[in-house]
């Protein structure tokens, strides 16, 4: 197979993973010197080029499938061409001066500056972007209201960009203020997509912690925009007591609940859009079985479990595959109600033991 040897300096990665796991993620730069300095892009087998890495040490994740099964399904609806598409991504086996340290997930990491550029010349220079964060250590960067800086154009005051987002956020907000701003100021096809994959994949970390907010400046003010990031908190891992949860994000909640930009049936033509990519049970089906053969056949996830001490030797996605087609279904009939309903409603009014109900949700707005 294809070999490479390089110079490259290593780090940790992570967040809560480094405080509560012994089996760590690694983000590795290529070097042109042994000293670790001057980052220059290598061709990684199965990747690309690029001049960095990410190992995803998967610890959350007894069958280490749902970053990898993420991602694949976000690529099915992302459009290659638009700023932050999925990136590459392989297993892999590590070893650290020939220990084996087990097998990891390798990515490319998103080139941040890069993609905000997409959006055209100079975007880099004039956006920013920032990620909600329920921060475990400190890794020195600024964090404000709960969100972590990443890009900004104005070093003295770096959280400016922001605060649009922050107020729209708080619920303070009368229902026509709101409308009005909220219209302006939110890129209501990217919430909803992203509200959507939220549901589907019950991505149940990644609202108030890995969801990138990008503050996109235009001529007519910022515009905000919604990327995820870390999935390995997902699907079987807490979609609610009887699989059905909403995963409440107060700002989208109300969004749709007061119909912004025509939030509804932008939601329900998104979801239709989805399925016919390929975001369905088939699909999933499709890449857990790939997932099962790499690992499984390879011998990585026992070796994996043996170096780790894993209770876990034998992989076992069928609940995984039993969550997302139960909330697939649910959704399809939930998002066509949403778009067809005229009637008002609150996402709270189907609260029951501290969960949104999915299910009573889309009984009720079919009239059932």
């Amino acid at each position: 197979g294809e070999r490479l040897e390089a110079n490259a300096r290593a780090h940790l990665r992570g967040n809560a993973s480094l405080v509560r796991l012994d089996k760590h993620s690694y983000k590795v730069e290529f070097t042109r010197t042994e000293d670790g300095n001057k980052k220059i892009p290598q061709n990684v087998p199965g990747l690309g080029q690029t001049d960095e890495i990410i190992l995803l040490a998967m610890g959350f994740d007894p069958n280490m499938v749902r970053d990898r099964l993420s991602w694949s399904m976000i690529e099915r609806i992302w459009p290659k061409n638009e700023a932050f598409a999925p990136v590459g991504r392989e297993y892999v086996e590590v070893f650290v001066n020939d220990a084996y340290q087990g097998a990891y997930l390798m990515m490319v990491p998103f080139d941040r500056r890069a993609e905000i550029e997409k959006a055209g010349a100079g975007s880099a220079r004039r956006d920013s972007l920032y990620r909600s964060v329920i921060a475990a250590v400190d890794k020195g960067r600024p964090i404000d209201e709960g969100y972590e800086l990443f890009i900004a154009p104005d070093a003295e005051n770096p959280f400016a960009g922001l605060q649009t987002y922050l107020r729209l956020d708080d619920g303070e907000m009368d229902d026509e203020t709101f409308c009005r701003e909220a219209a302006a100021h939110i890129d209501v096809p990217s919430l909803m997509r992203y509200t959507l994959l939220v549901q589907g994949m019950a991505l149940c970390d990644n609202i108030f912690n890995n969801m990138y907010v990008w503050a996109h400046e235009t001529a007519a003010g910022v515009v905000y925009r919604f990327i995820p990031w870390d999935m390995d908190l997902s699907w079987e891992k807490e979609p609610g007591a009887y699989w059905d949860c909403w995963m409440i994000d107060a700002l989208a909640c109300r969004v749709i609940e007061l119909d912004v930009s025509g939030a509804r049936a932008e939601l329900a033509a998104q979801w239709r859009q989805m399925s016919e990519a390929g975001f369905t049970i088939d699909t999933v089906r499709e890449e857990l079985a790939l997932y099962q053969h790499e690992l499984t056949d390879s011998g990585a996830f026992l070796r994996d479990a043996e170096r780790w001490g894993k209770e876990q030797d034998e992989m076992d996605v069928s609940q995984i595959e039993a969550v997302a087609e139960y909330r697939f279904e649910l959704l399809c009939r939930l998002t066509q109600s949403i778009g067809e309903t005229g009637e008002e409603f609150r996402f709270t009014d189907f609260e029951t033991d501290e969960e949104c109900s999915m299910q009573s949700m889309a009984d009720a707005l079919a009239g059932e």
